[in-house]
C-alpha cells in the first residue's frame, strides 16, 4: 500500500493551491482552490496575490469584465468567488438551499413585521418586482432599488432583545434571495475592493 505522509500532503497542496509556485490567472487560482471566499470583499484580491502575480486591477477585471470568476452566495450563506463553469453546479446545490431558507425565513418576519399578512405571497411579488426592474433598468445598486421600489424600503429586526438586535433592510434581504437564486448576480463593485457595493445585475442581462 502506497503510503502518503504529512508533509507529502502539504507539498501536494502546497503545489495545487498555487503555493509552491505562482499560477497564470485569477481564474486559474480560482479553480486551484475550487472557489475563494468572498464575504469579505478583499478576501479575493488577497487569495489572489498570494497565488499569482495579479493586481488589483486584474483581480477586478476576472470579476467584472471577463467575468471568469464570479461571486454566489452558497454554502452556510457565505459568499464565494467561483470559477464560472461551476456556477451551474452551485445554483443547483448548495445556493438553491440558501435560496429556500432565505426567502421562507423573509416571509415569516414580513408577517411578524405587520407588513403583510400573507408574507409568501409579499415576497414572491416582490422578488419579482426586483428582477423585472433590474432587466429593465439595471444595473442597480440596493439604495437605487429601494428608492425605484418604496415598499423595500421597510425594515426587520432581528434578534430583539439580545445583544446582536439588528434592524435590516428588507430590499437587501429581496437581493440575497434573488442572487442566491441565481436570477440576479453581482455586477461592478462601487466600493473599491474593500467595500462592497456591486450594482446587482440580472443573471439574463451579465
Amino acid at each position: 500500500m502506497r503510503l502518503i505522509t504529512d508533509e507529502e500532503r502539504r507539498a501536494r497542496l502546497a503545489r495545487r493551491h498555487g503555493l509552491f509556485a505562482p499560477l497564470g490567472s485569477v481564474a486559474e487560482v480560482a479553480g486551484a482552490m475550487t472557489c475563494l471566499h468572498a464575504t469579505e470583499p478583499a478576501s479575493v484580491h488577497l487569495a489572489v496575490r498570494a497565488r499569482a502575480e495579479a493586481s488589483l486591477a486584474d483581480v477586478d477585471r476576472a470579476l467584472y469584465d471577463d467575468r471568469s470568476v464570479v461571486k454566489q452566495l452558497a454554502m452556510r450563506r457565505t459568499v464565494f468567488a467561483f470559477p464560472r463553469e461551476l456556477l451551474s453546479a452551485v445554483w443547483g446545490s448548495a445556493a438553491a438551499r440558501v435560496a429556500g431558507q432565505q426567502e421562507r425565513r423573509l416571509a415569516r418576519e414580513v408577517e411578524e413585521a405587520g407588513i403583510a399578512a400573507d408574507g409568501a405571497a409579499w415576497t414572491q411579488a416582490h422578488l419579482e418586482a426586483v428582477l423585472h426592474l433590474l432587466e429593465l433598468d439595471g444595473p442597480m445598486g440596493t439604495a437605487q432599488i429601494r428608492a425605484a421600489l418604496p415598499a423595500l424600503d421597510a425594515r426587520l429586526t432581528r434578534g430583539a432583545g439580545t445583544r446582536y438586535q439588528a434592524d435590516v433592510a428588507i430590499a437587501r434581504q429581496v437581493v440575497v434571495v434573488l442572487g442566491a437564486r441565481g436570477s440576479i448576480v453581482r455586477g461592478a463593485n462601487a466600493g473599491g475592493w474593500k467595500l462592497s457595493r456591486p450594482l446587482w445585475t440580472s443573471t439574463a442581462e451579465w
